[in-house]
């Protein structure tokens, strides 16, 4: 299933919402969806071949182990940041569900940003890694990071002077009312500086996939655990979403203190 495809299907979901088909079976057919998107394009990377040139006169490492890390990586990051909205549709909680779709979109506009920012400095990044020059990239990631941290404050500040007035204008002042609604978007916008600037680079610098996997691992079992202790507590939806970003923010780290070492061990062996 092509992305393409995939996107007429989603489509096709929310109209079927909208003509009344019950949630379960609707959010069951989006996840399969994700879930096949992701595997055909891990099948079609795989299945491609470098033209005109002789494999056994060069030395490639194989991107068919590389391609199955992403995916996993790929259904990792897609449990992590969906985990609320799959449960609260199973069990078909629809105001639970109304605040996770807001505050999803909430938190996807005060990314963006961040994150175009980010990735617009990764190729820099990469050619340092691979040129050696190891100052330059540690200068790098550390002019990316206080650039992400610059545009999540004004995000959230920004964000502090749109949310009521445009809370009341989607008719929903009850979630403007719920302090836990900016603390978990700054708790998540934060966690999101420090994983997209130092992950991008893991996944980007020809390697790191399996470091990746293995903290999209982590990452998805600690947020997942958060939420399933949050919920049990009593506590509400926003409340659990912030006790869900701590723990994705203390996971984020794990992605910088993989880079530090890959560094440190260049320092290691340049010396």
């Amino acid at each position: 299933m092509c992305i393409r495809d995939s996107r007429f299907v989603v489509l096709g979901s929310y109209g079927a919402l909208w003509a009344g088909a019950p949630m379960v079976g609707v959010g069951a057919v989006m996840l399969a969806v994700g879930v096949a998107t992701q595997a055909e394009t891990a099948r079609e990377v795989t299945a491609a071949n470098p033209v005109g040139l002789g494999l056994e006169d060069c030395v490639l490492e194989p991107i068919g182990p590389d391609s199955r890390r992403y995916l996993l990586f790929s259904l990792n990051e897609l449990l992590l940041y969906n985990l609320p909205l799959v449960v609260f549709t199973l069990v078909d909680a629809k105001s639970e569900l109304l605040y996770v779709g807001v505050w999803t979109r909430l938190f996807q506009l005060i990314v963006l940003p961040m994150r175009m920012l980010v990735d617009a400095r990764v190729n820099r990044q990469t050619a340092s890694w691979f040129r050696g020059d190891i100052a330059l990239l540690r200068r790098e990631l550390a002019q990316s990071l206080g650039m992400a941290s610059a545009a999540m404050v004004a995000a959230l500040m920004m964000l502090g002077l749109v949310a009521a007035p445009l809370l009341d204008w989607l008719g929903l002042p009850v979630l403007n009312r719920d302090a836990w609604l900016v603390a978990g978007l700054a708790m998540w916008g934060v966690g999101n500086v420090v994983q997209h600037v130092y992950g991008s680079f893991t996944l980007s610098y020809g390697a790191g996939f399996s470091a990746a996997v293995k903290v999209s691992w982590r990452a998805a079992a600690a947020v997942g655990v958060a939420f399933l202790v949050a919920r049990s507590a009593g506590l509400g939806v926003g409340a659990s979403l912030t006790a869900m970003g701590g723990a994705y923010l203390f996971s984020a780290f794990a992605y910088r203190a993989h880079v530090q070492r890959l560094l440190a061990r260049h320092r290691e062996a340049a010396q």
